[in-house]
């Protein structure tokens, strides 16, 4: 009992400290991968869940919607499967045109593989010969022209005895379920040969009906399984598996009596060859390449996907990583022969990675050596064994060609004194030596990238805590400890701090492009209007071409000289302000002011939204809170992969959402105005005429939308 209880508190301290390890490790190696691979655009993706959690509500709206941002080509992770999403026909159809092979087959989902009797359904088996084959039999036999309008008359009697039932209805009509009756029956007629299971009351819930619709939510739904494939075992607890085993149960007993009429020699001859009859006689054909077995036949009616599991021997409940092996207690031969005694003579263990078969039947032993010799005939490759061997090379160690299932091997309690010992060592020192060589590996990367100096840093939070009070006055302070090119690890994001005008220079000439893009900031990229601002975008061909907008129509010199009206009457207002004052002046507020009406002026064409009380602008404190909202302290900014969540949290991101929405309706207020056929001529253009202009030029390089010029408006404002 000491043994089991020492052996779970290892196991959970264990599974406690590597478990953020390999999180690290997998975030790390995933990213290398991910840059090596030159792959196509797409969202920001979380640990471990990657972009699971943009496709909301129905997943294909989602896809649309991220198309329209990130392109035609997208790649989305869905868990830890990597996803190619084509939203182009011209794309896709050149793909498929040159990589025909590559994109042919289909995904292998949880649900549909076991549905589909392990992929035998023509729509889900994978692209090679079973297909293309099956592939030939659907068209040619079941889906001919000939075979299809047979079945004329069927469809015609169905229709009308649909229209019959809705005829004498007294009440109101379910059309939809009406409609998928109708569509079940015209099915189930032309492949079994009779409406199956239907009774006086046609529009009442039949049993076929209903297992049909069970397995296409079954095979529609969220399946774990599908995103995860080595979490498929929480469906054994979350009531999937066993709502599909039910579902496939019901639906083979179905097909199971189907098969079973057909092959009856009672049977009446039919008028016509239903879709079985069809399947029965190409099985029976010698002359077919492949051989149609009865999962096949039945794969075939049902045209979804399955997966098929391995028929394995019973055997007890297993921990994850270590499997069975803490049911190993004192002498094993004992433990097995108690889990013998509970699981049968023919039992299957998993001892930590090795899937064991456990025989302790001389009878079936017998058996199972006589029928498949040359599969258990080897002998597993023991670490002790292979060295104290040479190599295997004792006749009772040498492997005999192969072997698939671990055989358990005696040993005595010495043996079973060292397995607990190694164990034990095994999880004690495991996690700190994976620890100790992944910061050896780290240093070793560090050194590699050879780094400027820097203040050492904290783990997580790198040198955040060193940045206290005025960040600018922090900095300075830090580099005059560390010199004018500093390295600072601001959370997850590596810094440069340059705080020399000789080295910026060197550096801007000889890697321009290297240091010429913007952090994305998660304030500015909302209020920003997804990078549209100038200030703000990244460097590419929109910036390029936006700032030539910027420089030639906006801030040009002869565009600036013809607002100095403006700026002399708003700057005279301000001073006769002032002036008829009785009391203290807040010249902050009245420079801000002062700021805030020349801009509204220039870019809009008035004070935008100013009362008597001009300091109380509603206008003015919309932007105060822009400033604050664009040079405060987001989290996300320095941990991007966790900070859009905490945003919520901590009320930001409710602040953000209010900031930008009465932002955005100012702007909308504002374009509208500029876009009424009923506005008088303005004596000049504004910086909103020059832009809607610009927008209407078709031989503009980039044609502006709506967002973009909100955007250049916000960098004019703030």
């Amino acid at each position: 009992m000491g043994v089991s209880s020492s052996l779970f508190q290892t196991y959970y301290i264990f599974l406690a400290f590597l478990a953020p390890i390999l999180f690290l490790l997998l975030i790390k190696q995933r990213k290398k991968l991910v840059q090596s691979k030159k792959l196509p655009p797409g969202p920001s993706k979380l640990p471990l869940i990657g972009n699971l959690h943009q496709l909301r509500g129905l997943p294909h709206r989602s896809l649309q919607h991220l198309s329209d941002e990130q392109g035609p080509l997208m790649f989305l992770q869905l868990g830890s499967i990597p996803n190619l999403v084509i939203s182009s026909a011209d794309i896709a159809r050149e793909i498929f045109k040159t990589h025909d092979l590559v994109f042919s087959g289909r995904p292998v989902l949880y649900a549909t593989k076991k549905l589909t009797y392990n992929l035998s359904a023509v729509s889900f088996a994978p692209y090679g010969e079973y297909w293309r084959e099956v592939r030939k039999i659907v068209i040619l036999e079941l889906l001919s022209a000939k075979r299809v309008q047979s079945f004329q008359a069927v469809r015609d009697e169905e229709v009308a005895l649909m229209l019959d039932s809705i005829a004498v209805s007294s009440g109101l009509v379910n059309l939809s379920e009406l409609t998928l009756l109708l569509a079940n029956n015209i099915v189930c007629r032309v492949a079994f040969g009779k409406k199956y299971d239907c009774g006086e009351d046609k529009s009442k819930k039949r049993r076929l009906h209903e297992t049909l619709r069970e397995t296409q939510e079954l095979f529609g739904g969220f399946c774990i399984a599908d995103f995860f494939p080595w979490m498929g075992w929480l469906n054994k607890f979350n009531g999937f598996e066993t709502r599909l085993e039910k579902n496939f149960r019901e639906l083979d007993e179905s097909f199971e009596e189907v098969i079973a009429e057909h092959l009856d020699p009672r049977r009446p001859e039919p008028e016509r060859e239903d879709l079985v009859d069809v399947l029965i006689r190409v099985q029976k054909d010698s002359n077919q390449a492949i051989s149609l077995g009865s999962d096949h036949i039945k794969g075939v009616l049902s045209r979804k996907k399955l997966v098929q599991s391995k028929k394995l021997p019973p055997g007890p409940s297993k921990l994850p990583l270590i499997g069975n092996l803490h049911q190993l207690r004192g002498l094993p031969h004992r433990s097995l022969q108690h889990l013998s005694d509970e699981h049968g003579p023919l039992m299957f263990l998993q001892l930590g990675s090795i899937p064991t078969l456990v025989i302790s039947s001389a009878d079936i032993a017998r058996e199972i050596f006589k029928t498949h010799d040359l599969v258990f005939s080897g002998r597993p490759v023991l670490y002790a064994a292979k060295k104290l061997s040479y190599n295997l090379s004792a006749v009772s160690f040498a492997p005999y060609v192969s072997m698939v299932l671990y055989c358990y091997i005696h040993v005595d309690m010495g043996a079973s004194s060292s397995l607990f010992q190694s164990y034990y060592i095994f999880f004690a020192f495991f996690a700190p030596i994976l620890f100790l060589l992944l910061n050896k590996q780290r240093k070793k990367l560090v050194q590699s990238k050879k780094l400027p100096p820097g203040p050492s840093k904290l783990p997580l939070i790198g040198n955040l805590h060193q940045l206290r009070g005025l960040p600018h006055r922090s900095l300075q302070h830090l580099s005059d400890e560390h010199g004018p090119l500093m390295f600072l690890q601001l959370g997850s994001i590596p810094t440069l701090v340059i705080s020399s005008a000789d080295i910026a220079r060197e550096i801007f000439k000889t890697h321009d492009l290297v240091f010429s893009g913007r952090p994305v900031l998660y304030a500015a990229k909302k209020l920003s209007y997804n990078l549209s601002a100038v200030s703000f975008a990244p460097y590419g061909e929109y910036w390029r071409e936006v700032r030539k907008i910027v420089i030639l129509e906006l801030l040009s010199a002869k565009r600036v000289q013809s607002f100095q009206a403006v700026r002399d009457e708003e700057v005279a207002l301000m001073l006769d302000s002032i002036a008829v004052s009785s009391g203290p002046v807040n010249l902050s507020e009245l420079t801000l002011l002062l700021t805030n009406n020349i801009v509204c002026r220039v870019a809009f064409g008035k004070k935008y939204d100013s009362g008597e009380d001009k300091s109380k602008s509603r206008f003015h404190g919309i932007l105060n809170d822009t400033q604050d909202l664009l040079g405060g302290l987001c989290i996300a900014d320095f941990f991007p992969r966790m900070g859009w969540w905490l945003s919520k949290f901590n009320g930001l991101e409710t602040r953000l959402e209010k900031n930008f929405r009465e932002l955005d309706e100012i702007y909308d207020k504002v374009i509208e105005e500029h876009l009424d056929l009923r506005r008088p001529e303005p004596e000049h253009e504004d910086l909103v005429d020059v832009l809607l202009r610009v927008q209407k030029d078709s031989n503009q390089a980039i044609a502006l939308s709506g967002d973009h010029i909100k955007g250049v408006l916000t960098d004019l404002l703030v």
